[in-house]
């Protein structure tokens, strides 16, 4: 749950980052920098979730996670035994 927050939280903060600077807005002062700046640390936050379920194995990332994709062989040979 917690790695789930950490990469729901910065999503929430990047779509609704109007409204967070809304009460901030007058036309003397641009608020261009301090918007580009956060949306700039919650993409290092989400790249650091993303970072964390690629450590945690949550991410399909080795040959080995896509292995149940891969077909079986056909066997080359058979064997029956016969009980006497």
């Amino acid at each position: 749950m917690m790695v789930g927050m950490a990469l729901w939280t910065p999503l929430r903060s990047m779509l609704t980052f109007t409204s967070t600077f809304a009460p901030f807005a007058s036309e003397k002062e641009s608020l261009f920098t301090p918007m580009l700046l956060y949306l700039a640390l919650n993409s290092v936050i989400l790249v650091a979730g993303v970072y964390k379920f690629s450590v945690l194995g949550l991410i399909p990332t080795n040959a080995e996670d896509w292995i149940n994709l891969a077909g079986q062989a056909s066997s080359a040979e058979q064997a029956a035994g016969v009980l006497v």
